[in-house]
């Protein structure tokens, strides 16, 4: 084969959008473009179609990861670990990691703070929310009160009577005067 066939043979199975495996649609994305390196593929599985499976097409390396995937048991995952071979070092691996004190530790770590910088990133939202709130309500108040002001001075009300009403120092009163 040539290296222009084998180019185009590569093409053509880099352009399969869909296919059939195993009776069920496995969905593969690829960046179809002149750049496309072949290098990201994104497969989506529909783990909820699995008990739809033939007892012809579980006998599969992609029903066994599938399995793996649903797995909610140490039990459903080591029995899937004695049908392949990857999926039995994947699990060695996992069960490594998770035995393994100090890498534990460590993932739990991780763990807690992300869960406690997400809850402070939320505080904080909430507290500068409210922070808003409560200054747009004082300057809305500030804007009505200077609002009520200039309105009862131009019926020449006694300033100490519009201090009074709108339930502000004399002094402000004069200064929202003095830049009218």
């Amino acid at each position: 084969m040539t290296e222009k066939e084998s180019k185009e043979l590569q093409q053509k199975q880099e352009n399969e959008i869909l296919r059939e495996i195993n009776g069920e649609e496995e969905v593969e994305y690829g960046l179809l473009n002149d750049e496309f390196t072949g290098k990201i593929a994104l497969h989506v599985l529909d783990l909820s179609c699995l008990e739809q499976v033939t007892e012809e097409e579980r006998d599969s390396a992609l029903y066994y990861w599938a399995c793996v995937f649903k797995a909610k048991t140490w039990k459903e995952v080591l029995a899937m670990a004695e049908q392949s071979e990857s999926i039995k070092k994947a699990v060695v691996t996992l069960r490594e990691l998770s035995e393994d004190e100090k890498i534990r530790l460590q993932c739990e770590g991780r763990e807690r703070y992300q869960m406690d910088w997400q809850s402070s990133m939320r505080t904080s939202r909430e507290k500068g929310r409210e922070e808003g709130r409560e200054s747009g309500l004082r300057d809305g108040k500030l804007q009505n009160a200077r609002k009520v002001t200039l309105a009862l001075m131009e019926r020449e009300m006694p300033l100490e009577e519009i201090a009074q009403i709108v339930e502000m120092d004399e002094r402000i009163i004069r200064e929202w005067i003095a830049e009218k």
